[in-house]
């Protein structure tokens, strides 16, 4: 995956991709609602996930947090990391 033009998500922040981090924390069995909008759950949920994985623990999706939260999908996949890409290719 290339991660370039990506800095950080943070608390605060909306639209794309916060709703692409919270598809992939819902892949990765962190229950998120995906609204766009990164509140005081999707921040919990990043905290959650950053403490899971032994990251710094400061609710923003940087590159440290970025790559571990990244899902590998394959042909047959149904993982909610895809219903960003499916949506997409449906517009």
């Amino acid at each position: 995956m290339n991660v370039e033009p990506f800095s950080e998500v943070k608390a605060g922040d909306s639209g794309a991709p916060v709703t692409g981090v919270q598809y992939l924390l819902r892949a990765q069995g962190f229950p998120v609602a995906v609204d766009g909008v990164f509140g005081l759950a999707t921040d919990g949920a990043v905290r959650d996930f950053q403490a899971d994985r032994g990251l710094p623990v400061n609710g923003i999706v940087d590159h440290t947090s970025l790559l571990p939260l990244v899902v590998t999908t394959g042909p047959g996949d149904t993982s909610p990391a895809l219903s960003v890409s499916r949506r997409s290719e449906r517009a």
